[in-house]
């Protein structure tokens, strides 16, 4: 029943674009700043109440965003009109495994690593 009661919670979670990245003002590439996983996936601060979404109207075809998504697929088979397919899809899937991270924290589970089995 405690945990029904926080999982109320999640109604307060919202969803918020990450503001675009402005290469000018940063003087490096997203990529060299080490940013670029966080301006191209969804992600949880659940003490911020926040999932966080990539900015999609900063992609474009050449854009180091795109580059970054595409890098492990051969480049014979790589298509910006397919990973932009791929990211609608992200858009569902995404936000609902972002929830579970959002239960986990209200409902006070931590991750524990067991050595012995590394």
């Amino acid at each position: 029943a405690q945990r029904h009661k926080r999982l109320r919670k999640l109604s307060d979670f919202v969803m918020k674009p990450i503001p675009p990245y402005d290469q000018k003002s940063m003087g490096l590439s997203c990529k060299d700043m080490g940013l670029i996983p966080a301006y191209t996936g969804f992600m949880t601060s659940p003490t911020e109440g926040t999932v966080t979404m990539p900015c999609f109207t900063q992609w474009d075809a050449k854009s180091e965003f795109v580059e970054y998504k595409l890098r492990y697929i051969p480049k014979e088979r790589r298509s910006y009109p397919r990973l932009l397919r791929y990211m609608r899809m992200q858009c569902i899937r995404a936000p609902c495994h972002e929830i579970i991270h959002c239960s986990q924290h209200l409902c006070g589970q931590k991750m524990v690593h067991d050595d012995d089995n590394d």
